[in-house]
């Protein structure tokens, strides 16, 4: 996992587009994605808490 973060930060560096997505998990066990995504020299963040059982269920995405 920590690899592709690495390879996701190089891409950055170098200005190429890169993805990468980071899975956490509620203490009940429900999955939490989040989608970082590098293209047009812009960095997205898409956070899925749509299957956390316990909590809000949205989609929020975050451009800078």
């Amino acid at each position: 996992m920590v690899e592709m973060l690495y390879l996701f930060c190089d891409s950055y560096l170098d200005g190429k587009d890169a993805m990468v997505r980071v899975m956490s998990y509620t203490t009940e066990g429900d999955p939490i994605i989040q989608d970082i995504s590098y293209k047009d020299d812009r960095i997205t963040l898409v956070t899925d808490s749509s299957r956390n059982r316990f909590g809000g269920s949205s989609i929020g995405r975050e451009v800078d």
